[in-house]
């Protein structure tokens, strides 16, 4: 539909409403200039792209010295521009003592104009502006950016966005509407509802209105296989999407799939990652598959004007953010307006983040291969992967509103869980892959549509597994063929398997069934076996002292392998799941996270 037959029928709407009376409700919406490429008419930039300024990393446009932006935006109720961005220091103290200056000019067809000029330094950091435009209302036209910035420096562009009301479908009589949020590298204990010693008012109030698991296991310890298991119901050892190259099996069916066959719309927002690339079969099933390099706020924008245009149709909504995931510049976990100075202020540790240049993701995995962690590091990790947390709070604050005044979050159901938490030096290990509780325990939120069983939490292990079968049947699709449980008729006592492979010759299976915990790892140094009694020391293995009780786990987690492997024997296998290529430029950044040696 093009932008002028959009502009018709919401003008059409508003001359309804004067003329029959009718109501028509509106809602907020964006154009985001920046992440929307194609409403852009002319780039004279350097990008959008990833960038550094302020000792922050931020994806938008790098301006050049006298760069310019234009794109068209058909302009309805109570128009704003929202701007953002940061000027860097220059190479030399005149650059640096400069200003830039900023034309942002906003024009209706007709020959309104609104305009304003904006004069930045380096010293004012990251800096935000709003602009009123309500005289375009009701206008196609266009917004026009220019820059006039000193030589030796670069201004980067966060946000240019206008936000304004635009009519909204009506309202389902009968509301089938889901949204799974998968918020990566969220530990159990990352929520202050759930023994965080931060605030998290926005998932504290979703958790007030759930149901929730609080000894919830993923079914693998690594983003991809996790993912995979979410979005298909199936263990690693079925689904086959290892921590490698391999795609999920293409005889299985995803959520998305069995959705969309249902008469659902599907649609999925998800940070770019080569994990989730749609080449290893995360998109089957999907009509509108994103996977963007976008900011948390740019990403909240694009689900909250899906969900507008959306708001009358029964749809299936999947949500993956990487922002809480350990970074690949400079601080090892990262949040707007935390630096290496925010570090110094408070610990009194200068130009923390780097040892040796390795920085990041870099600096973390050199700890885990025989550097020795500073004194107070631990301290230090979890301030910063706080602020992470605290940030996906507040900008998941903003969809729960914007869900709320849409009038479809009453009656919707709502899932926020993780692919894997994080070690933050426990075991004296950090980041994840690992069988230790901090690495494989995530949260499992669920609110049901019209508020059933809010505030109860249940104590029973659950698994990721779980998570596809509660969703479908929940909405009447068959499960029959799925290995996890309904959440609500989960057992006390019901066994949790996880399954991690970085091949299939190297990675560890895991059972957990009445407080134990068994582990059989193949690794690089052999095989080994690990015994844990969670009740009485989740940290200290103790198999010499429950021959027994390893025996019962050790044929639980066997049978659970062999059933599995019985159903890929039925497989056809003149179909078999590709392995996609690596690219240097994607293997270099999977070594940047710690992924690869």
């Amino acid at each position: 539909m093009s932008s002028r037959q959009i502009l018709n029928g919401w003008i059409g709407a508003v001359l309804c409403v004067l003329a029959c009376g009718e109501p028509v409700e509106m809602q907020t919406q964006y154009v985001d200039l920046v992440t929307s490429s194609e409403r852009a008419s002319r780039y004279e930039t350097q990008g959008p792209k990833m960038a550094s300024c302020a000792d922050e990393n931020r994806y938008g446009w790098l301006m050049k010295p006298a760069g310019q932006v234009t794109g068209p935006v058909d302009f309805g109720v109570d128009p704003r521009i929202v701007i953002s961005g940061c000027l860097s220091e220059g190479e030399d103290a005149r650059a640096r003592e400069a200003a830039g200056q900023l034309e942002v000019v906003a024009e209706s067809l007709d020959g309104r104009t609104v305009s304003l000029r904006i004069e930045v330094g380096e010293s004012d950091g990251w800096w935000r502006r709003e602009i009123d435009v309500a005289a375009l209302a009701g206008r196609p036209g266009r917004v026009r950016l220019r820059a006039r910035i000193p030589g030796g420096t670069h201004l980067l562009i966060k946000d240019l966005y206008v936000s304004h009301k635009r009519p909204v479908p009506a309202r389902s009589a009968e509301p089938r509407q889901v949204m799974l949020i998968s918020l990566d590298t969220l530990r159990a204990d990352a929520i202050a509802a759930l023994g965080a010693s931060y605030p998290t008012p926005a998932l504290d109030r979703l958790v007030a209105d759930s149901q929730v698991w609080t000894s919830h296991y993923t079914a693998a310890a690594m983003t991809k296989p996790a993912h995979a298991s979410l979005l298909t119901g199936q263990h690693l050892w079925l689904h086959g999407s290892l921590h490698n190259k391999s795609s999920i099996r293409p005889q299985l069916e995803t959520v998305a799939e069995r959705f969309g066959a249902k008469g659902f719309r599907t649609a999925a927002m998800v940070s770019r990652v080569l994990w989730l690339n749609q080449d290893f079969g995360f998109a089957r099933g999907f009509d509108e598959y994103r996977t963007v390099k976008w900011s948390l706020s740019q990403m909240i924008r694009g689900v909250s004007n899906w969900t507008s245009e959306h708001r009358g149709d029964p749809f299936f909504y999947f949500f993956h953010t990487y922002e809480a995931h350990s970074d690949v510049k400079r601080l090892p976990y990262e949040a707007p307006g935390v630096t290496t100075e925010t570090v110094q202020e408070r610990f009194s540790v200068e130009n923390y983040g780097c040892r040796h240049g390795k920085c990041a993701s870099y600096y973390l995995k050199s700890l885990n291969y025989g550097a020795d962690p500073m004194p107070g590091e631990a301290e230090i990790l979890r301030f910063l992967y706080a602020r992470s947390v605290t940030h996906v709070d507040d900008e998941l604050g903003r969809l729960f509103d914007h869900l709320r005044r849409l009038g479809i979050y009453d009656d919707m159901m709502i899932v926020v869980t993780s692919d894997h938490g994080e070690s933050l030096l426990e075991n004296d290990y950090v980041m994840h892959g690992q069988y230790w509780e901090e690495s494989v325990r995530v949260p499992m939120i669920v609110k049901w549509p019209g508020g059933r069983f809010a505030g109860q939490r249940v104590e029973a292990p659950s698994s990721g597994i779980d998570v596809a079968p509660t969703l479908l049947k929940t909405y009447g699709l068959d499960v029959d063929d799925l290995p996890g449980s309904f959440l609500p008729e989960r057992r006390a006592g019901e066994p949790v398997y996880i399954a991690t492979g970085w091949t299939p010759e190297h990675g560890w299976s895991a059972v957990i069934a009445d407080d134990l915990k068994w582990v059989e790892e193949n690794g690089l140094w052999g095989y080994k076996e690990h015994f844990f009694d969670l009740a009485e020391d989740a940290g200290r293995e103790s198999g010499a002292n429950h021959p027994e009780e390893v025996a019962r786990l050790k044929r639980l987690l066997a049978d659970r392998v062999e059933i599995d492997n019985q159903a890929l024997r039925s497989f056809d296998r003149a179909t078999p799941a590709p392995e996609i290529p690596y690219t240097e430029e994607e293997i270099e950044h999977l070594r940047a996270l710690g992924y690869m040696r």
